[in-house]
């Protein structure tokens, strides 16, 4: 107990040493004051450079998460023959992001992809984000989130750029007067709305 004590207090004697030294030589060395700054700015350099390579790898990993989940989800939707199935693809989807949620940051990235791929098949989408910001935690939230602005940014970079018709715009507008209207009456849908869209779920409880 002795010996541990001694080399407790040798030890506290020698960093005390070394913070007075330190100290010491920054306050009156002109040339370790700039070595100071020069680690300093080396190791800002170093930590931006990792922040930006870690986020460029998030957004790589966000892009397959959301190309993943698409696949499976349009599979799914593809098989799907009653509301029932679909309710229980949601919650076990949801069940198995407060799984992963709770596992711990590098879990985070599957957690929201439990939580994206439930989003796609409930009924009010808007309405789910609005209850995953009260009870996701917030940084699988925003990676819910990210991977939501993703799939936006996909299906219009998959937009075919609208071609113009062949002719005069007067030769255009006579041959679209002379086409027979297809547009249904004002007030009624041009089609009816489907059986799933139409079927609500009862809200995720906080």
């Amino acid at each position: 107990m002795r010996f541990y004590t001694v080399a407790a207090a040798t030890a506290l004697v020698g960093f005390t040493s070394y913070a007075v030294y330190f100290d010491y030589k920054r306050r009156n060395d002109t040339a370790f004051r700039k070595s100071l700054k020069k680690a300093a700015v080396k190791q800002g350099k170093a930590d931006k450079a990792a922040a930006e390579k870690g986020a460029m790898e998030m957004q790589v990993a966000l892009k397959a998460a959301v190309l993943e989940a698409n696949i499976e989800v349009e599979a799914f939707k593809r098989s799907v023959t009653g509301a029932e199935q679909g309710e229980a693809y949601f919650m076990q989807n949801v069940g198995n992001g407060e799984v992963l949620a709770s596992m711990g940051p590098e879990s985070a990235l599957k957690a929201a992809t439990a939580f994206f791929k439930a989003l796609k098949v409930y009924p009010s989408p808007v309405e789910l984000l609005m209850i995953y910001e009260r009870t996701v935690p917030p940084p699988i939230f925003q990676l819910v989130m990210q991977m939501t602005s993703q799939e936006v940014a996909n299906a219009q970079s998959q937009k075919a750029p609208e071609q113009p018709k062949s002719g005069s715009i007067e030769e255009n507008v006579t041959e679209d007067s002379q086409k027979p209207s297809t547009e249904a009456p004002t007030g009624i849908p041009a089609s009816a709305p489907s059986d799933t869209s139409s079927h609500e779920w009862e809200n995720i409880q906080s």
